[in-house]
Parts: structure tokens; C-alpha cells; sequence
């Protein structure tokens, strides 16, 4: 079921939400740009340490796709 809401919303609304499910396949999501992710750098804080440790992980790998600025 979380598969499906994540789907069928937007990735920013993914990643603003308060469901830790939806943070974490936001943040592996690679549709989920450069931006997107360092936007998150005020908010991330806030986050359960789970969301926190993925999103580290993504900003350590910088493994964002080609174009994204």
C-alpha cells in the first residue's frame, strides 16, 4: 500500500511528509534531483535517524543524475 501513495503523490510531497516510508523511497528515488535533496538540508534534522542516515548516504554518494543542478 505505502508503494501505491508513493506512486500517486508528488516526490516533494514525499519528502516533506512525516511518514518515515515515504522520506526513505523518496530519498533512493533517483527522479528525486540534486535540488530536491539539498533543500532538505534545514529540515533533515527534524527527521527519525533513519531518514537522516539515508539521506547522508545520498549526500555522500552524490550520486545524482546527469543534468540535475
Amino acid at each position: 500500500m505505502m508503494a501505491y501513495k508513493f506512486l500517486a503523490i508528488p516526490i516533494e510531497e514525499s519528502l516533506e511528509s512525516y511518514d518515515i516510508a515515504l522520506n526513505i523511497l523518496a530519498l533512493v528515488d533517483r527522479g528525486a534531483g540534486k535540488k530536491q535533496i539539498m533543500s532538505m538540508v534545514e529540515k533533515v534534522g527534524l527527521k527519525y535517524p533513519v531518514v537522516r542516515w539515508f539521506y547522508k548516504l545520498r549526500q555522500d554518494r552524490g550520486d545524482f543524475l546527469p543534468g540535475d543542478e
